[in-house]
């Protein structure tokens, strides 16, 4: 799971189920200003926020709520950083096991029989 992701839940569940959208509303002006083309409301699991733009919204939460993230939502643990790195090299096929499953899945979807 990307760390936009884990911050966004971590906003609606520690702070407001409607805390995100604030904190967005009021992080957006400051990171389009500095030139980033970021989306904070159409996330997915995989979305990685830059630390500048973690920085600002940090900011916001603080200057919102009055407390700042932990760091352990800040950051990937070793094995989704090794995972992430997989996933941007080469494509699923190369992956070990994989072609022999994808093989075993064509033969049962579609040689039935």
């Amino acid at each position: 799971m990307g760390n936009a992701t884990k911050i966004k839940n971590w906003c609606e569940k520690e702070l407001s189920p409607m805390a995100w959208p604030l904190i967005a509303m009021r992080a957006l002006p400051e990171i389009m200003a500095e030139g980033k083309d970021v989306s904070l409301i159409n996330i997915d699991e995989r979305t990685e926020f830059e630390p500048d733009v973690i920085k600002v919204i940090n900011k916001c939460i603080s200057e919102a709520y009055q407390v700042t993230m932990p760091a352990d939502i800040l950051s990937l643990d070793g094995r989704a950083k090794e995972s992430v790195s997989q996933e941007k090299t080469g494509t699923i096929e190369d992956r070990p096991g994989v072609k022999e499953r994808l093989k075993m899945a064509f033969k049962i979807l579609f040689n039935r029989g």
